[in-house]
């Protein structure tokens, strides 16, 4: 009986090792398992954070590191860039003495180093910067634009047209150059702000950047002034704004809307209309806007896109400070075009006193024109003044 029971409890410490043993096996292939859908983790949450926000940063260490690499480069006169842009654009501006092969070897070092791929590369002849190279860091699509300061041979210069439009000698005739569709996620309006000289910028309410444009602008000396979304005739293919003054609204209604508008455009001065063929045709909605607009105390002018437009008299009528445009500046966005508005504009000027062109810092041609001819204009008498001036008598 005694020898039964001594192999019965064998027996039972046998069945406990293997019951043990594929227990502990089991339970470490469920670990292996979960570890590797990464279900399971002995990390907290904090520390795999601090892990993924290097790799999230990189990238903008790269933009900027590129930037410096350029601002550290023998003729290089000066690098503006727009890095929070879509796509991050970069602006070298290079000394006379750099030749355009020289920039080219420079930039394939560059990119190189970066481990950076070419995606594509031009030449515009009429442009203030005429190399565009598109590359792709690290997944990223990145836009360099590189120019030259005086250079004399280089055919990314332009010649220079003879302006013969000559001021009186007695009085120097006005030019207020007025830009229109600030504040949107455009980055070619930021250059605008490089100019020097005497602009009034037109910003458009309710956008991402229009709070911050006008700050900026006002900070640099600059006239803001609001761009008013008003009811056009046609709106197919148009991007229409959210708010906008339409027919049919109330006085009381077209005063609230120019709050909220005015909110997202601190220091405006005036106002001018964005689109408006519709709503500056109808003599009563006028009327009504010129009661809010006299208000608030501002003036305004008549961007004039329909020539139906009833908003000038309306506000003459109402005993607001008002004006209205001469020249469209872009209405084509070809260099030499703008130009010549330009120089019609200038004819103007030159015999009424004073003349109003309307252009938008949506585009580089526009930019380019105003920074070559308005010291050339300057030379011949004309006087570049801000929106507001034109008010005053001399």
């Amino acid at each position: 009986m005694a020898r039964k029971s001594r192999a019965q409890r064998e027996q039972e410490v046998r069945i406990f090792i293997y019951v043990s043993a594929s227990v502990l096996v089991l339970g470490l292939s469920l670990l292996l398992f979960l570890s590797s859908v990464d279900l399971f983790s002995f990390r907290s949450k904090s520390a795999l954070e601090r892990e993924a926000a290097p790799a999230q940063r990189s990238s903008g260490f790269e933009l900027l590191s590129i930037v410096h690499h350029f601002r550290n480069q023998s003729g290089v006169a000066a690098v503006f860039c727009d890095l929070k842009g879509s796509p991050p654009e970069i602006f070298i501006r290079l000394d006379a003495s750099v030749s355009n092969g020289d920039f080219i070897a420079g930039l394939g070092r560059v990119l190189r180093l970066k481990k950076a791929d070419l995606v594509s590369s031009g030449f515009e002849r009429n442009s203030d910067y005429p190399v565009r190279v598109v590359v792709d860091l690290n997944s990223i699509p990145l836009v360099i634009y590189a120019g030259w300061n005086q250079r004399q041979r280089s055919p990314a210069v332009r010649r220079k047209r003879s302006i013969r439009v000559v001021a009186g000698a007695q009085k120097q005739p006005r030019i207020a150059i007025v830009l229109d569709d600030a504040g949107d996620r455009n980055p070619s309006q930021w250059r605008f702000l490089t100019l020097k000289t005497q602009l009034t910028f037109a910003v458009m309410p309710d956008l991402e950047y229009s709070v911050r444009f006008a700050q900026r602008a006002k900070q640099r000396g600059f006239e803001v002034i609001l761009h008013a979304p008003m009811e056009p005739f046609e709106r197919r293919g148009m991007r229409m704004p959210a708010a906008m003054i339409r027919t049919g609204m109330s006085t009381g209604g077209i005063r609230n809307m120019l709050d909220g508008f005015l909110r997202s455009v601190p220091g405006a001065v005036g106002l001018n209309n964005h689109m408006g063929s519709k709503a500056t045709a109808d003599s009563s909605l006028m009327r009504k806007l010129m009661v809010a607009v006299r208000e608030k105390g501002l003036f305004f002018l008549d961007s004039r896109t329909h020539s139906s437009s009833r908003a000038f008299s309306a506000a003459r009528e109402g005993g607001v400070t008002a004006l209205q445009r001469d020249v469209f500046l872009d209405h084509k966005r070809g260099y030499s075009y703008i130009q010549n508005r330009l120089v019609e504009l200038a004819r103007i000027a030159a015999g009424k006193g004073y003349a109003i062109g309307i252009g938008h810092v949506t585009h580089q041609n526009m930019y380019s024109v105003l920074r070559s001819m308005i010291p050339e204009l300057r030379k011949t008498g004309f006087r570049f003044v801000c929106l507001s001036e034109l008010f005053r008598k001399e």
